[in-house]
């Protein structure tokens, strides 16, 4: 189920900002840029968006940027690149005091085009939190994933891996913040690469963070 949709047609454009202390409660879903060619944005700088399912972002470009308040998938999946017939370009970030929780974070599903895929935590200082359980690859036409680690915190709450396939891990000034759950274990076999501004990498958590790349 979609149920909030922003570019909802081929060609057609659309942008969400929710700020301040406002809150936006989502029937059963939500999908950012519909899949043969919408323009989608959403812009959260503070308040609470409650999404009650699946978020897709697709089309032909496609953006959820978080840097203030909460927004709240529960258990529910998201889709980074999601099925589409166009060549197309798909982006989160979170940032500053951005917080993001949701269960699995697939990354190319369905994907039938080359789609380019970015996830970006934090912007150079301190700050943002992208909480999942899960991460999976979904995309078997899916075009190149890059996860750019800036200073925001990768919370596991679950065992698992981070995606290799056509998957760069770059740390830059901020650098990689892990925090791992008790009990939990996260594995990455990727080579984490330097821009050259040395952020390093921290490890967070009780938790095993596991590097063997």
């Amino acid at each position: 189920n979609r149920n909030f949709v922003i570019a909802g047609s081929s060609n057609s454009y659309g942008t969400v900002n929710v700020s301040g202390s406002g809150i936006l409660n989502i029937g059963s879903g939500m999908l950012i840029s519909e899949d043969s060619g919408g323009n989608g944005v959403f812009n959260q700088s503070g308040g609470t968006v409650n999404a009650n399912g699946n978020v897709w972002l697709g089309g032909q470009s496609s953006s959820l940027s978080v840097s203030g308040g909460n927004f709240n998938m529960g258990g529910s999946t998201l889709f980074v690149g999601s099925g589409s017939p166009v060549s197309s370009n798909s982006t989160l970030s979170v940032s500053g005091t951005g917080t993001v929780s949701l269960g699995t974070m697939n990354v190319g599903a369905f994907s039938r085009n080359f789609s380019a895929i970015t996830v970006n935590l934090g912007n150079g200082t301190v700050g943002g939190n992208l909480s999942i359980s899960g991460m999976a690859y979904g995309g078997a036409g899916a075009g190149p994933v890059s996860f750019n680690f800036n200073g925001g915190t990768l919370h596991m709450r679950g065992s698992t891996s981070m995606v290799t396939t056509n998957t760069t891990a770059i740390v830059k000034s901020g650098g990689a913040i892990i925090d791992v759950n008790s009990g939990q274990t996260f594995t990455i076999s990727n080579n984490l690469t330097t821009d050259g501004t040395g952020g390093g990498l921290t490890k967070n958590g009780t938790g095993t963070l596991t590097l063997s790349g």
